[in-house]
């Protein structure tokens, strides 16, 4: 009897370790010689809830290693992290910073590992560097056109200039906007760009003229989800009256949750100063003759937007507290 329940337990290990199923037996998912980057893609949001700390040791690990280009196979696995739709926020900008960094000043280390991806992930790569976080568009451009002519990069310059077979089909507006406002990712947003190089929204009028899809673009800022406050405030100027308001109290409400977007925006020059000081100090409307609610409420707020640690930010953090430290003050003076 022993016998046999030792070989049931045996076969019980067998089947679940070559059954597809999460390694989470021993240390834990991804732990010790799981700990790669093929691990973190199959298990992306369960490693990042379950352990962030190993989650940022592998993703570093394997972005330092990309960035010096030690092999290209080793570059080539970074940046097939692209294919990930990921609403963090702080993973796509760690992402793009290094995507970014490694396009400018290593392009060659870029191109030769791109050469060695499927075309799917070549377009998510340059999906990715068409909107750019940290570096200047015209600077990509300029590298792109510098290796236009370079026979072993065809395929890729195709896809970035979208000529020929790889251009992108007419936009379907309609569609993309139902689609993008289902599930706001990057890859969605990209969907309401023209093939420009200063990426208009050619589907803006139909989330404009259309009050239901305009509700949804707010919720979805207020939830702090990047690409819906990247579209309000680049249309900010668009729009007027109760619509305005709406638009920059829902990019206010985002503050609440990810500070570190509106920070980036304001930081990007996407949006004026005294925008910004509006918008930080904008609270749900149902704050309305609750004056303890609306105090507590920003100074909640200034403390989320002080949390930010990333030096970068400091300016724009300084403006954001001075505005909402002297919307606080004038409501203690002038609301009895």
């Amino acid at each position: 009897m022993l016998r046999k329940n030792n070989y049931l337990v045996i076969m019980t290990f067998v089947v679940l370790y070559f059954s597809g199923v999460p390694h989470c037996l021993g240390n834990g998912l991804c732990a010790d010689t799981e700990a790669t980057l093929d691990c973190l893609q199959d298990n992306f949001d369960s490693l990042y809830s379950s352990n962030y700390s190993l989650f940022w040791n592998i993703l570093r690990d394997a972005g330092t290693r990309a960035l010096g280009c030690e092999t290209t196979a080793k570059t080539a696995s970074f940046l097939t992290l692209t294919h990930i739709h990921s609403s963090n926020a702080e993973f796509n900008e760690y992402l793009h910073e290094i995507v970014e960094e490694l396009t400018t000043k290593n392009p060659k280390c870029f191109f030769d590992s791109l050469t060695t991806l499927n075309q799917d992930t070549v377009r998510d790569v340059i999906a990715l560097i068409r909107i750019p976080l940290f570096a200047k568009t015209h600077n990509i451009e300029n590298i792109f056109l510098k290796n236009r002519d370079k026979e072993r990069y065809k395929l890729i310059m195709d896809v970035y200039f979208r000529v020929k077979e790889t251009h992108l089909p007419a936009r379907d507006c309609p569609h993309n906007v139902a689609l993008f406002l289902k599930d706001p990712n990057h890859k969605n947003y990209l969907s309401l760009q023209d093939n420009l190089p200063q990426h208009s929204d050619v589907c803006w009028l139909e989330l404009k003229h259309n009050t239901g899809n305009l509700a949804k673009l707010y919720e979805h800022a207020k939830h702090g989800n990047e690409w819906a406050v990247r579209i309000l405030i680049k249309h900010t100027s668009d729009l007027d009256g109760g619509e305005l308001e709406n638009a920059y109290r829902a990019l206010g409400e985002s503050l609440d949750v990810e500070p570190i977007i509106l920070l980036r925006e304001f930081a990007e020059q996407r949006m004026t100063e005294n925008a910004f000081s509006q918008i930080v100090i904008m609270l749900p409307l149902s704050f309305v003759d609750d004056k303890k609610g609306i105090l507590l409420a920003l100074k909640a707020r200034k403390g989320r937007i002080v949390s930010v640690k990333d030096a970068k930010f400091n300016r724009q953090k300084e403006l954001a507290v001075k505005a909402i430290s002297s919307q606080i003050r004038w409501i203690l003076k002038e609301w009895p």
